[in-house]
Parts: C-alpha cells; sequence; structure tokens
C-alpha cells in the first residue's frame, strides 16, 4: 500500500477511534504535514454532513410519529374510530364507516384467521 494512503488510513482509523495504538505515533506524526492537516479537516467536514442527514432522519421520524399522535387522539375526541393507514400515509379524513353493521352477537374476524374463537363479539 501506498505510504500516503495508509496514513491517510490511519488518520481515519484515529478519527473514528479504532486506530491501534501501535500506530498512533504515525498518524499523529501525519497530522503534522499539509497533507494530514487537510485530511483531518476533510474527514471532520465528511462525519459533519454523515451526522446531519442521521439527525434529518430521525426529525422526519419524530415529525411522523407527533402526526400520528395528533390524527390518533382528535380521532378519539371526536368518538371516530382511528385511521390508522390514513395518518400514516398523509390522506385527510377520517376512514369510511362499515357500509352496514353486522347482526346481534355477530363476531368480528380477527387479522390473523387461524380458525380459533372470534376475539370479540359485535353488539
Amino acid at each position: 500500500m501506498k505510504k500516503s494512503t495508509q496514513l491517510l488510513e490511519h488518520i481515519s482509523a484515529l478519527m473514528d477511534g479504532e486506530l491501534a495504538d501501535a500506530d498512533r505515533e504515525l498518524a499523529l506524526a501525519a497530522l503534522t504535514g499539509d497533507e494530514g492537516r487537510a485530511a483531518w479537516h476533510a474527514y471532520h467536514l465528511i462525519g459533519d454532513q454523515l451526522r446531519a442527514a442521521a439527525e434529518a432522519e430521525e426529525d422526519a421520524g419524530a415529525a411522523l410519529a407527533a402526526r400520528l399522535r395528533l390524527r390518533l387522539a382528535v380521532a378519539a375526541e371526536v368518538g371516530a374510530g382511528p385511521d390508522l393507514a390514513g395518518a400514516m400515509v398523509g390522506a385527510s379524513g377520517p376512514a369510511p364507516a362499515p357500509s352496514a353493521a353486522g347482526p346481534a352477537g355477530a363476531t368480528a374476524p380477527s387479522i390473523e384467521d387461524d380458525g380459533a374463537a372470534p376475539a370479540a363479539t359485535l353488539p
């Protein structure tokens, strides 16, 4: 491996906290040169961008969770059933109501119909 490439890899490993103790002096010495300082700076810029992208992704997830909680709270307050599919994709309006209620004592099918007794009965 070319010596300058190896030094750059040592600098990168030093930044990541993954450099072997035996190579630490070599990496620190490389930071005294222009190429080493430029690499150190570039690696920090790259790390900053990676962290910013990860934070933006976390923020988007938190915003989605907040919208979902708000939609569920409003649906519960109004007395409507939660529109989970609409809340997750950002659709507006409540879920459509069933076209007709089943007869008294009819059982509601479970999501996973395994042939076992129904979990709930309708009024």
